[in-house]
């Protein structure tokens, strides 16, 4: 079936006009949602986020496997979730897992200390974390680091970052 240039024209059209209908009733029936507006007060905002990334279930594990028992035992004072990012080099951040306030207990903590605690599944360690981690430790030695890996079988291996 061959078309003349007109009806191919009258095709393309036709298409088109559908196109925009079908789009039409689609945004009909499915509005975006509406954006606060700034306001034009000074320090008014119109929008407040806050953030809410939340542990994963490996880190979750190690909380109540770990930090919990720790904190009953009064081996810590407190630990926090994502609470601290430092800086290793030109805008590159890192932040731990877990902040630990740790006191002198004898047995896991020789020491009172700042620790921070990074939990990875064993199958789920990347080069650039461990790279990561160990610029962090050498950068800053007045703070412990400890990389936590989990696995299954066999549990956790906990291992001290040395600077």
């Amino acid at each position: 079936m061959r078309l003349t240039e007109e009806q191919w024209q009258q095709i393309i059209a036709d298409r088109n006009q559908k196109r925009q209908r079908e789009s039409a009733s689609f945004q009909a029936a499915h509005p975006l949602p509406e954006v606060a507006k700034k306001s034009k007060q000074r320090g008014v905002k119109g929008v407040i986020r806050q953030s809410s990334r939340q542990p994963n279930k490996t880190e979750i594990r190690f909380e109540n496997d770990y930090l919990k028992g720790w904190l009953a035992g009064r081996a810590i004072t407190s630990y926090d979730y994502e609470a601290i990012t430092l800086k290793i080099a030109n805008g590159c951040r890192y932040t731990p897992d877990w902040y630990v306030e740790a006191n002198a207990d004898g047995y896991f903590f020789s020491e009172p200390a700042i620790c921070f605690f990074e939990i990875k599944a064993r199958n789920m360690i990347w080069d650039d974390a461990i790279v990561k981690l160990k610029v962090a430790a050498s950068k800053y030695p007045r703070f412990t680091f400890y990389l936590c890996a989990y696995d299954g079988k066999t549990g956790w291996t906990i291992e001290k970052v040395l600077p």
